[in-house]
């Protein structure tokens, strides 16, 4: 559960193999936040963020699925702003299964492969 004042990215929709979200919590600053999306503990491409108009600590985030998130089975995309998880989605492709437990065990294996990067460039960096 995320704190009062953390960033969190809000569903927004998906059409056409484009998902859209919100980024709230993130000010407004020099800099764009570095919003990375991850498969598996790989970093995907296809991450678009701009300033919404509207709102002062709010980011529209627009990720468009490269070819390698659609594959049999369930497939995590975790969503990581400074290493810390703000969002995720999962895709079913394939048969349809009776039990979640399929889709919970692949994402419990995203967050543990985001942990182990972010453990492992901390101990390199240390």
């Amino acid at each position: 559960m995320k704190q009062a004042g953390e960033a969190c990215l809000i569903y927004e929709g998906f059409k056409d193999g484009v998902w859209y979200g919100l980024l709230v919590g993130v000010a407004k600053g020099k800099r764009t936040p570095e919003l990375t999306a991850s498969l598996d503990g790989v970093d995907l491409k296809g991450i678009s963020i701009e300033p919404y108009a509207t709102m002062s600590a709010a980011w529209k985030v627009v990720f468009t699925l490269p070819p390698q998130v659609l594959q049999d089975g369930s497939s995590v995309v975790l969503f990581s702003l400074n290493g810390n998880e703000v969002g995720n989605f999962r895709i079913q492709a394939g048969p349809s299964k009776k039990s979640d437990l399929g889709e919970e065990v692949a994402q419990l294996r995203a967050e543990l492969d985001m942990v182990k990067r972010v453990l492992r460039a901390h101990l390199r960096s240390s």
